[in-house]
Protein backbone atom coordinates (compact mmCIF):
# COMPACT_ATOMS: atom_id res chain seq x y z
CA UNK A 1 0.00 0.00 0.00
CA UNK A 2 2.98 2.61 0.58
CA UNK A 3 4.49 1.32 -2.61
CA UNK A 4 1.22 2.63 -4.83
CA UNK A 5 0.81 5.89 -2.66
CA UNK A 6 -2.14 4.70 -0.08
CA UNK A 7 0.20 5.14 2.74
CA UNK A 8 2.48 8.09 3.36
CA UNK A 9 5.36 8.76 5.38
CA UNK A 10 4.60 5.57 6.98
CA UNK A 11 8.17 4.21 6.67
CA UNK A 12 8.64 1.35 8.55
CA UNK A 13 5.09 0.36 9.12
CA UNK A 14 4.08 -1.47 10.52
CA UNK A 15 6.55 -1.32 13.76
CA UNK A 16 8.62 -4.04 14.67
CA UNK A 17 7.94 -4.24 18.63
CA UNK A 18 10.54 -4.75 20.44
CA UNK A 19 10.30 -8.93 22.48
CA UNK A 20 9.86 -7.36 25.62
CA UNK A 21 6.65 -5.56 24.58
CA UNK A 22 5.17 -9.71 24.41
CA UNK A 23 3.27 -10.12 27.59
CA UNK A 24 1.91 -13.25 29.32
CA UNK A 25 -0.46 -14.82 27.10
CA UNK A 26 -3.69 -15.92 27.60
CA UNK A 27 -4.29 -19.54 27.97
CA UNK A 28 -6.70 -21.08 25.66
CA UNK A 29 -9.08 -24.16 24.83
CA UNK A 30 -6.64 -26.32 23.25
CA UNK A 31 -5.13 -29.17 24.33
CA UNK A 32 -3.26 -29.39 27.22
CA UNK A 33 -4.19 -26.18 28.88
CA UNK A 34 -4.16 -27.21 32.65
CA UNK A 35 -0.77 -28.60 31.73
CA UNK A 36 0.90 -25.69 30.38
CA UNK A 37 -0.31 -23.62 33.62
CA UNK A 38 1.51 -26.56 35.65
CA UNK A 39 4.12 -26.37 33.23
CA UNK A 40 4.53 -22.68 33.22
CA UNK A 41 4.58 -22.83 37.23
CA UNK A 42 7.15 -25.57 37.21
CA UNK A 43 9.64 -23.55 34.80
CA UNK A 44 9.33 -20.16 36.56
CA UNK A 45 10.73 -21.96 39.78
CA UNK A 46 13.44 -23.90 37.65
CA UNK A 47 14.73 -21.15 36.17
CA UNK A 48 15.39 -19.19 39.52
CA UNK A 49 18.48 -21.85 39.15
CA UNK A 50 19.96 -20.74 36.10
CA UNK A 51 21.30 -17.48 34.38
CA UNK A 52 22.31 -16.02 30.89
CA UNK A 53 25.93 -15.54 29.71
CA UNK A 54 25.28 -11.68 30.48
CA UNK A 55 24.40 -13.01 34.33
CA UNK A 56 20.91 -11.45 34.24
CA UNK A 57 18.18 -14.05 34.58
CA UNK A 58 16.01 -15.88 32.42
CA UNK A 59 12.63 -14.58 31.10
CA UNK A 60 10.18 -17.48 30.07
CA UNK A 61 8.44 -15.63 27.85
CA UNK A 62 11.12 -13.12 26.55
CA UNK A 63 14.61 -14.91 25.96
CA UNK A 64 12.86 -17.55 23.28
CA UNK A 65 13.64 -20.40 25.41
CA UNK A 66 12.81 -23.61 23.91
CA UNK A 67 11.09 -26.24 25.94
CA UNK A 68 10.36 -29.73 25.14
CA UNK A 69 8.34 -31.73 26.93
CA UNK A 70 7.58 -35.75 27.60
CA UNK A 71 3.53 -35.03 26.88
CA UNK A 72 2.44 -37.53 23.52
CA UNK A 73 0.37 -35.00 21.76
CA UNK A 74 -1.94 -37.39 20.66
CA UNK A 75 -2.69 -39.26 23.69
CA UNK A 76 -3.19 -35.72 25.05
CA UNK A 77 -5.96 -35.64 22.42
CA UNK A 78 -7.47 -38.88 23.24
CA UNK A 79 -7.08 -38.17 27.11
CA UNK A 80 -9.40 -34.77 26.73
CA UNK A 81 -11.96 -36.64 24.54
CA UNK A 82 -12.50 -39.52 26.57
CA UNK A 83 -12.68 -37.62 30.08
CA UNK A 84 -14.93 -34.69 28.52
CA UNK A 85 -17.33 -37.75 26.95
CA UNK A 86 -17.00 -39.53 29.75
CA UNK A 87 -18.05 -36.66 32.00
CA UNK A 88 -20.87 -35.62 29.91
CA UNK A 89 -22.60 -38.92 30.77
CA UNK A 90 -21.80 -38.65 34.38
CA UNK A 91 -22.75 -35.32 34.53
CA UNK A 92 -26.45 -36.03 33.09
CA UNK A 93 -26.70 -39.37 35.28
CA UNK A 94 -25.89 -36.86 38.40
CA UNK A 95 -28.66 -34.23 37.24
CA UNK A 96 -31.18 -37.24 36.64
CA UNK A 97 -30.37 -38.32 40.37
CA UNK A 98 -30.53 -35.10 41.67
CA UNK A 99 -34.10 -34.06 40.07
CA UNK A 100 -35.52 -37.50 41.33
CA UNK A 101 -34.58 -36.71 45.26
CA UNK A 102 -35.98 -33.67 45.84
CA UNK A 103 -34.14 -33.40 48.63
CA UNK A 104 -30.79 -33.74 47.57
CA UNK A 105 -29.30 -29.76 46.08
CA UNK A 106 -27.25 -30.50 43.04
CA UNK A 107 -25.05 -27.42 44.08
CA UNK A 108 -23.96 -29.24 47.40
CA UNK A 109 -25.82 -27.29 50.35
CA UNK A 110 -27.22 -23.50 50.98
CA UNK A 111 -23.72 -23.23 53.07
CA UNK A 112 -21.65 -23.32 50.04
CA UNK A 113 -23.71 -21.79 48.05
CA UNK A 114 -23.66 -18.78 50.39
CA UNK A 115 -20.03 -18.63 50.89
CA UNK A 116 -19.53 -18.92 46.85
CA UNK A 117 -22.18 -15.73 46.37
CA UNK A 118 -20.20 -13.73 48.96
CA UNK A 119 -17.15 -14.13 47.03
CA UNK A 120 -18.24 -13.55 43.47
CA UNK A 121 -17.13 -10.79 41.35
CA UNK A 122 -19.87 -9.12 40.90
CA UNK A 123 -20.76 -8.80 45.21
CA UNK A 124 -17.31 -8.00 45.84
CA UNK A 125 -17.56 -4.99 43.42
CA UNK A 126 -20.95 -3.73 44.88
CA UNK A 127 -19.62 -3.92 48.54
CA UNK A 128 -16.21 -2.16 47.58
CA UNK A 129 -18.92 0.64 46.22
CA UNK A 130 -20.40 0.41 49.67
CA UNK A 131 -23.88 -0.82 48.74
CA UNK A 132 -26.08 -2.17 51.00
CA UNK A 133 -26.65 -5.80 51.56
CA UNK A 134 -30.30 -5.38 50.59
CA UNK A 135 -28.83 -3.70 47.32
CA UNK A 136 -26.05 -7.02 46.73
CA UNK A 137 -29.02 -9.56 47.52
CA UNK A 138 -31.43 -7.72 45.16
CA UNK A 139 -28.40 -7.47 41.93
CA UNK A 140 -27.47 -11.21 42.69
CA UNK A 141 -30.77 -12.28 42.28
CA UNK A 142 -31.96 -9.82 39.04
CA UNK A 143 -31.16 -11.82 35.23
CA UNK A 144 -28.85 -10.36 33.25
CA UNK A 145 -27.46 -11.27 29.83
CA UNK A 146 -24.35 -12.94 30.82
CA UNK A 147 -22.30 -16.54 29.05
CA UNK A 148 -22.26 -19.84 30.29
CA UNK A 149 -20.74 -23.22 29.49
CA UNK A 150 -23.00 -25.74 28.03
CA UNK A 151 -21.75 -29.00 29.74
CA UNK A 152 -23.84 -30.65 26.77
CA UNK A 153 -21.49 -29.54 24.28
CA UNK A 154 -18.65 -27.80 25.87
CA UNK A 155 -19.34 -24.78 24.29
CA UNK A 156 -20.22 -21.54 25.03
CA UNK A 157 -24.63 -20.17 25.34
CA UNK A 158 -25.54 -16.75 25.93
CA UNK A 159 -28.75 -16.42 27.86
CA UNK A 160 -30.38 -14.73 30.84
CA UNK A 161 -29.30 -15.96 34.15
CA UNK A 162 -29.20 -14.61 37.77
CA UNK A 163 -25.89 -14.61 38.96
CA UNK A 164 -27.19 -16.20 42.30
CA UNK A 165 -28.49 -19.08 39.77
CA UNK A 166 -25.18 -19.37 37.86
CA UNK A 167 -23.50 -19.65 40.89
CA UNK A 168 -25.61 -23.10 41.40
CA UNK A 169 -25.08 -24.05 37.94
CA UNK A 170 -21.46 -23.86 38.13
CA UNK A 171 -21.53 -25.59 41.93
CA UNK A 172 -23.34 -28.44 40.09
CA UNK A 173 -20.99 -29.10 37.54
CA UNK A 174 -18.67 -32.28 37.87
CA UNK A 175 -15.19 -32.72 36.96
CA UNK A 176 -12.26 -34.88 36.63
CA UNK A 177 -8.62 -35.25 36.70
CA UNK A 178 -6.49 -37.79 34.50
CA UNK A 179 -2.42 -38.52 34.51
CA UNK A 180 -0.93 -40.96 32.09
CA UNK A 181 2.79 -42.05 33.03
CA UNK A 182 5.27 -43.90 31.40
CA UNK A 183 6.16 -45.82 34.35
CA UNK A 184 9.54 -47.21 33.53
CA UNK A 185 10.74 -44.00 32.84
CA UNK A 186 8.71 -41.53 34.96
CA UNK A 187 7.54 -39.39 31.74
CA UNK A 188 4.41 -37.85 32.13
CA UNK A 189 2.37 -38.35 28.86
CA UNK A 190 -1.07 -36.89 29.33
CA UNK A 191 -2.30 -34.74 31.89
CA UNK A 192 -6.16 -33.45 32.19
CA UNK A 193 -6.85 -31.30 35.06
CA UNK A 194 -9.80 -30.63 33.96
CA UNK A 195 -12.94 -30.56 31.49
CA UNK A 196 -12.83 -26.83 30.60
CA UNK A 197 -9.93 -24.85 31.45
CA UNK A 198 -11.89 -21.55 30.49
CA UNK A 199 -14.46 -21.85 33.31
CA UNK A 200 -13.22 -24.02 35.78
CA UNK A 201 -9.11 -23.75 36.44
CA UNK A 202 -8.66 -25.46 39.02
CA UNK A 203 -6.63 -28.45 38.29
CA UNK A 204 -7.75 -31.73 39.92
CA UNK A 205 -4.86 -33.49 39.22
CA UNK A 206 -3.28 -31.29 42.12
CA UNK A 207 -6.41 -31.32 44.35
CA UNK A 208 -6.76 -33.41 47.17
CA UNK A 209 -9.31 -36.03 47.59
CA UNK A 210 -10.10 -39.49 49.61
CA UNK A 211 -8.35 -41.77 48.47
CA UNK A 212 -9.90 -44.88 49.93
CA UNK A 213 -8.40 -48.34 49.50
CA UNK A 214 -5.99 -47.33 46.93
CA UNK A 215 -3.80 -46.41 49.89
CA UNK A 216 -3.37 -49.89 50.85
CA UNK A 217 -0.53 -50.93 49.02
CA UNK A 218 1.49 -48.42 51.05
CA UNK A 219 0.16 -50.20 54.15
CA UNK A 220 1.38 -53.38 52.62
CA UNK A 221 4.16 -52.14 51.85
CA UNK A 222 5.61 -51.42 55.35
CA UNK A 223 4.10 -54.47 56.24
CA UNK A 224 6.52 -56.72 54.54
CA UNK A 225 9.36 -54.33 55.05
CA UNK A 226 8.72 -54.53 59.26
CA UNK A 227 9.30 -58.19 58.63
CA UNK A 228 5.71 -59.27 58.76
CA UNK A 229 5.85 -62.96 57.12
CA UNK A 230 3.93 -62.44 53.55
CA UNK A 231 2.87 -66.32 54.44
CA UNK A 232 1.22 -65.18 57.60
CA UNK A 233 -2.59 -65.34 57.37
CA UNK A 234 -5.08 -63.36 59.40
CA UNK A 235 -8.60 -63.96 60.46
CA UNK A 236 -11.10 -62.24 58.77
CA UNK A 237 -13.55 -61.17 61.88
CA UNK A 238 -15.69 -58.46 62.33
CA UNK A 239 -13.88 -57.15 65.39
CA UNK A 240 -14.94 -53.57 67.65
CA UNK A 241 -11.98 -51.63 69.48
CA UNK A 242 -12.80 -50.41 72.49
CA UNK A 243 -9.99 -48.16 72.78
CA UNK A 244 -10.89 -46.82 69.90
CA UNK A 245 -14.19 -45.66 71.21
CA UNK A 246 -16.32 -48.86 70.27
CA UNK A 247 -14.83 -48.31 66.67
CA UNK A 248 -16.08 -51.34 64.53
CA UNK A 249 -14.70 -51.20 60.65
CA UNK A 250 -16.80 -53.33 58.39
CA UNK A 251 -16.10 -54.72 55.40
CA UNK A 252 -17.68 -53.13 52.17
CA UNK A 253 -19.64 -56.35 51.34
CA UNK A 254 -19.88 -57.10 54.93
CA UNK A 255 -18.88 -60.54 54.37
CA UNK A 256 -16.68 -62.33 56.84
CA UNK A 257 -14.98 -65.70 57.86
CA UNK A 258 -12.03 -67.11 56.56
CA UNK A 259 -8.14 -66.42 56.90
CA UNK A 260 -6.20 -64.33 54.02
CA UNK A 261 -2.70 -63.53 53.34
CA UNK A 262 -1.82 -60.07 52.99
CA UNK A 263 -2.09 -60.76 49.07
CA UNK A 264 -5.18 -62.23 49.38
CA UNK A 265 -6.60 -59.47 51.58
CA UNK A 266 -5.41 -56.04 49.00
CA UNK A 267 -6.83 -58.09 46.09
CA UNK A 268 -10.43 -58.14 48.04
CA UNK A 269 -9.64 -55.12 49.45
CA UNK A 270 -10.70 -56.54 53.45
CA UNK A 271 -11.01 -53.55 55.88
CA UNK A 272 -10.79 -56.02 58.86
CA UNK A 273 -7.13 -57.56 57.94
CA UNK A 274 -6.22 -53.51 57.03
CA UNK A 275 -6.59 -52.76 60.56
CA UNK A 276 -5.22 -55.62 61.92
CA UNK A 277 -2.19 -55.36 60.25
CA UNK A 278 -1.94 -51.47 60.93
CA UNK A 279 -2.04 -52.36 64.82
CA UNK A 280 0.66 -54.60 64.50
CA UNK A 281 2.87 -52.45 62.51
CA UNK A 282 1.84 -49.33 63.76
CA UNK A 283 0.72 -45.79 61.88
CA UNK A 284 3.79 -44.13 62.55
CA UNK A 285 5.92 -46.27 59.95
CA UNK A 286 3.31 -46.36 57.34
CA UNK A 287 3.18 -42.76 57.22
CA UNK A 288 6.87 -42.79 56.81
CA UNK A 289 6.74 -44.83 53.80
CA UNK A 290 4.30 -42.57 52.39
CA UNK A 291 6.93 -39.75 52.38
CA UNK A 292 9.35 -41.96 50.73
CA UNK A 293 7.11 -42.49 48.25
CA UNK A 294 7.15 -39.35 47.60
CA UNK A 295 3.93 -38.23 49.01
CA UNK A 296 4.01 -34.57 50.64
CA UNK A 297 0.33 -34.29 51.95
CA UNK A 298 -0.21 -34.44 55.60
CA UNK A 299 -1.18 -38.33 56.45
CA UNK A 300 -2.73 -38.77 59.85
CA UNK A 301 -0.99 -40.69 62.24
CA UNK A 302 -3.40 -42.91 63.14
CA UNK A 303 -5.12 -46.29 62.26
CA UNK A 304 -7.73 -44.83 59.73
CA UNK A 305 -5.45 -44.24 57.43
CA UNK A 306 -5.53 -48.38 56.78
CA UNK A 307 -8.65 -47.85 55.40
CA UNK A 308 -7.49 -44.62 53.18
CA UNK A 309 -8.60 -42.30 55.46
CA UNK A 310 -6.02 -40.07 53.65
CA UNK A 311 -6.28 -36.75 51.36
CA UNK A 312 -4.21 -36.92 48.53
CA UNK A 313 -3.58 -35.74 44.83
CA UNK A 314 -4.05 -37.86 41.70
CA UNK A 315 -0.16 -37.25 41.35
CA UNK A 316 0.86 -38.66 44.47
CA UNK A 317 -1.48 -41.69 43.68
CA UNK A 318 0.31 -41.98 40.40
CA UNK A 319 3.78 -41.84 41.99
CA UNK A 320 2.68 -44.78 44.69
CA UNK A 321 1.86 -46.67 41.66
CA UNK A 322 4.82 -45.93 39.69
CA UNK A 323 7.01 -47.56 43.00
CA UNK A 324 5.21 -50.54 42.65
CA UNK A 325 5.44 -51.11 39.38
CA UNK A 326 9.62 -50.32 39.86
CA UNK A 327 10.43 -52.65 42.47
CA UNK A 328 12.38 -51.11 45.47
CA UNK A 329 12.65 -47.47 43.75
CA UNK A 330 10.64 -44.11 43.74
CA UNK A 331 10.89 -42.02 40.95
CA UNK A 332 8.75 -38.70 40.67
CA UNK A 333 7.02 -38.09 37.76
CA UNK A 334 8.97 -35.77 34.85
CA UNK A 335 6.81 -32.83 32.61
CA UNK A 336 9.69 -31.73 31.16
CA UNK A 337 12.92 -32.87 30.49
CA UNK A 338 15.24 -30.49 28.25
CA UNK A 339 15.32 -27.04 27.60
CA UNK A 340 17.31 -24.34 25.17
CA UNK A 341 18.03 -20.95 23.96
CA UNK A 342 19.22 -20.60 20.04
CA UNK A 343 20.17 -24.15 19.77
CA UNK A 344 22.26 -24.16 23.02
CA UNK A 345 21.48 -26.84 26.07
CA UNK A 346 22.32 -25.27 29.09
CA UNK A 347 20.92 -27.88 31.47
CA UNK A 348 17.75 -30.16 32.07
CA UNK A 349 15.28 -27.82 33.60
CA UNK A 350 13.65 -30.97 35.26
CA UNK A 351 13.56 -34.71 35.64
CA UNK A 352 12.86 -38.15 37.15
CA UNK A 353 15.12 -38.76 40.11
CA UNK A 354 15.41 -42.66 41.51
CA UNK A 355 15.38 -42.69 44.79
CA UNK A 356 15.94 -46.83 47.03
CA UNK A 357 12.86 -47.21 48.57
CA UNK A 358 13.52 -50.86 50.23
CA UNK A 359 17.21 -52.29 49.92
CA UNK A 360 15.96 -54.90 52.82
CA UNK A 361 13.10 -56.12 50.98
CA UNK A 362 13.43 -59.44 48.54
CA UNK A 363 11.46 -59.81 45.10
CA UNK A 364 9.12 -61.69 46.63
CA UNK A 365 7.90 -58.48 48.78
CA UNK A 366 7.93 -55.91 45.76
CA UNK A 367 5.65 -58.33 43.77
CA UNK A 368 3.22 -59.40 46.77
CA UNK A 369 2.01 -55.42 46.83
CA UNK A 370 1.68 -55.50 42.82
CA UNK A 371 -1.93 -55.65 41.86
CA UNK A 372 -2.84 -58.74 39.70
CA UNK A 373 -5.44 -58.51 37.49
CA UNK A 374 -8.10 -60.73 39.12
CA UNK A 375 -8.41 -62.75 41.83
CA UNK A 376 -9.02 -65.56 39.61
CA UNK A 377 -5.72 -65.54 37.79
CA UNK A 378 -3.74 -67.00 40.35
CA UNK A 379 -0.44 -68.47 39.54
CA UNK A 380 -0.03 -66.61 35.76
CA UNK A 381 2.34 -64.55 34.74
CA UNK A 382 1.51 -60.03 34.75
CA UNK A 383 3.76 -58.32 32.44
CA UNK A 384 6.54 -61.05 32.59
CA UNK A 385 6.43 -61.23 36.02
CA UNK A 386 4.96 -64.31 38.73
CA UNK A 387 2.44 -62.84 40.89
CA UNK A 388 3.41 -63.22 44.62
CA UNK A 389 1.10 -65.88 44.56
CA UNK A 390 2.87 -68.01 42.25
CA UNK A 391 6.19 -67.63 44.36
CA UNK A 392 4.70 -68.43 47.55
CA UNK A 393 3.14 -71.89 45.88
CA UNK A 394 6.80 -72.80 45.09
CA UNK A 395 7.79 -72.45 48.47
CA UNK A 396 5.29 -75.26 49.95
CA UNK A 397 3.29 -77.74 48.63
CA UNK A 398 0.97 -77.14 51.71
CA UNK A 399 -2.10 -75.61 50.98
CA UNK A 400 -1.95 -73.19 54.15
CA UNK A 401 0.24 -71.05 52.25
CA UNK A 402 -2.81 -69.76 49.99
CA UNK A 403 -4.19 -66.68 50.02
CA UNK A 404 -6.96 -67.96 51.61
CA UNK A 405 -8.13 -70.76 53.99
CA UNK A 406 -11.46 -71.79 54.92
CA UNK A 407 -12.08 -71.40 58.87
CA UNK A 408 -10.72 -74.89 60.68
Amino acid sequence: MEKHGFLKNRTGFPPKLPLSSITNPKPTTKDGTHFREHLRLELEEALKEYTKPDGSDYNLYTDGLKIYTTIDSRLQHFAEKAAEAEMRRIQANYFKQAKKDKLTKSYGSNDLLNQQVKQADRARTMRDRKASKEEVAKAMKTPVKMTILNWKTGLDIDTMLSPIDSVKYYLSLLNTGFLAVDYKTGKILAWVGGVNFKYAKFDHIKSRRQVGSTFKPVLYSQALESGIDPCKHWHNEHITYEEFDNWAPKNVDEQYGGYYNMEGAMRRSINTIAVQVILETEAEPVVEMAKRMGINSPIPKEAGIALGGVDLTLYEMVQRLFDHRQPGQSAHPSSCYQGDQGGRNPSRLCFAQAKILCRSCPKVHADMVRFSPHPGHRGQRWNGAPTAQAILRKRTRSRKNRHFQRQP
